[in-house]
């Protein structure tokens, strides 16, 4: 069986709405089951806020080791460690970056797409063509749309998302969970790491830190968890209910690939779950070992 059969036999299985995309990044060949539909991010929207900010570093206007505020007003709940935070301190923007992609901290995300702003990511967005793709929520907003909140509601927004979450208390009919959320496609995400790749998205430095920083990822229940062990991935992972992407490059022996997976509708057991997509990502790998690409 070939790598698109194979991959397509499995993901058929697959009990939500499923886009799997894979490209070689040395020979272009590509695998894939529905690459353009448009499905939520999750937090693996974060590598593009990467991507937009590294712009700013490449230009000059930023570096990595400038400091920002945190403050207690500025928790996001969800994924990550500074939401524990108690005392004023500062971080530099290149530690936020990874706490924002090795762990998804929220909070860090948060405080980096302060500095970047909408306007710019979406400038981003349409710079690398990623037509599919649509960010209109910050992290803050697309954690609190999921547990039905705001941030209108103040201060008093984070302690109640927290035991939302707690709970397990989610609104399916918010935006958040919407085509009018965050939203990309397969071909999209896996697009941007060719290009990351091949330093064509940003500047060879900009590409390194960039990747550097996703092989550093600790979230590793998709891309990685089947794969042998010691294959290192560049990977950005993004989960909440029912939800479930990761998205990145594997540095197979016979070369490189860029791969997008991304399940909506995913109701049931993360675990099992996530371990279905990881033998995705198994199968790709495997598929591209037999092919000899």
């Amino acid at each position: 069986m070939d790598a698109s059969a194979s991959l397509t036999s499995l993901a058929r299985g697959f009990p939500g709405a499923l886009g799997v995309v894979a490209v070689h990044l040395e020979t272009g060949d590509r695998v894939a089951y529905h690459p353009n539909r448009r499905l939520l991010t999750a937090s693996t929207f974060k590598s593009i806020l990467l991507v937009s900010l590294i712009e700013r570093i490449d230009a000059g206007d930023l570096s990595l080791d400038d400091r920002i505020v945190f403050t207690r007003a500025k928790r996001v709940a969800g994924s990550g460690v500074l939401k524990a935070m108690s005392s004023e301190t500062e971080f530099s923007i290149g530690d936020l970056a990874v706490l924002m992609i090795t762990i998804s901290d929220n909070t860090a995300s948060q405080m980096l797409f302060d500095v970047v702003g909408h306007s710019r990511l979406q400038a981003t967005i349409d710079r690398l063509g990623m037509t599919g793709t649509r960010i209109p929520l910050s992290p803050q907003d697309m954690l609190l749309g999921i547990v039905g909140l705001d941030s209108t509601m103040g201060p008093v927004a984070f302690e109640r998302s927290m035991e939302r979450l707690l709970h397990r208390r989610y609104d399916f009919d918010h935006r958040a969970y919407s085509s009018d959320g965050n939203v990309s496609t397969p071909a999209d995400m896996c697009r941007l790491f060719q290009r990351i790749h091949s330093n064509e998205a940003l500047s060879p430095e900009g590409a390194k830190t960039f990747l550097d920083i996703h092989k550093s990822q600790q979230l590793r229940t998709v891309i990685p968890h089947l794969l042998p062990a010691g294959t290192v991935c560049a990977h950005k992972t993004g989960q909440f209910e029912a939800v479930s992407c990761d998205v990145g490059i594997v540095y197979a022996g016979n070369g490189p690939y860029a791969i997008a997976i991304m399940a909506n509708d995913a109701h049931g057991d993360r675990t099992e779950l996530n371990r279905a997509l990881a033998g995705l990502s198994r199968s790709v790998f495997d598929g591209f070992a037999r092919s000899g690409a």
